[in-house]
């Protein structure tokens, strides 16, 4: 959908939907409406985050691997800003500020990153400067069996089982917002 309709409209949807999400994370009155908040902000940023893969794979193709490992860290690398942010400003006021304000900012930012991004989000085609370097393949797919007889599929899946511990404790700091709405 971004390809026929450009990164633009489709991530400023996205950043309207991160924003309005979570700054709703701090104004739900019941667990429901959490929850709610919770997947707007979730289906906002998972435009973005495709988005942000899809042009970077456009922009340098002869280096995809590179740039979809930069959007990547830069996805990561963006939430460790929100951290300290966060923490002033629930010390200071509350967790509802917390969000209110940080969710306004980060709807912004992605808003403003959308127009930068541009329509089509493919930049004008420049003659290449070096040779496409070939993929190393094995010129054949693998079966499951044989994909969980690899080193490599288990250094794969415990990378991916860090990343999504991390974001556990992430959204472990959501309970106190859970305890404070009951369970209604």
């Amino acid at each position: 959908m971004i390809d026929k309709k450009g990164p633009r409209l489709l991530m400023t949807i996205a950043g309207v939907l991160c924003g309005i999400g979570w700054a709703g994370l701090g104004q739900a009155p019941t667990l429901i409406a959490l929850y709610a908040s919770y997947a707007l902000a979730g289906l906002g940023a998972a435009i973005v985050y495709c988005g942000c893969i899809g042009v970077a794979l456009k922009w340098f193709p002869d280096k995809r691997g590179l740039a979809a490992g930069t959007i990547a860290a830069g996805f990561g690398a963006g939430a460790a800003l929100f951290i300290p942010v966060m923490s002033y400003i629930v010390r200071v006021q509350d967790y509802r500020s917390a969000f209110l304000y940080t969710g306004i900012v980060q709807g912004i930012v992605i808003i403003i990153a959308a127009q930068i991004v541009g329509g089509a989000g493919v930049p004008p085609v420049l003659a290449p400067t070096v040779m496409k370097p070939k993929a190393r393949s094995l010129g054949r797919d693998f079966t499951s069996p044989e994909m969980l007889r690899t080193p490599q599929f288990y250094v794969l899946y415990l990378t991916m089982s860090m990343m999504g511990r991390r974001r556990a404790y992430g959204h472990r700091q959501c309970v106190g917002c859970r305890k404070e709405l009951g369970d209604r």
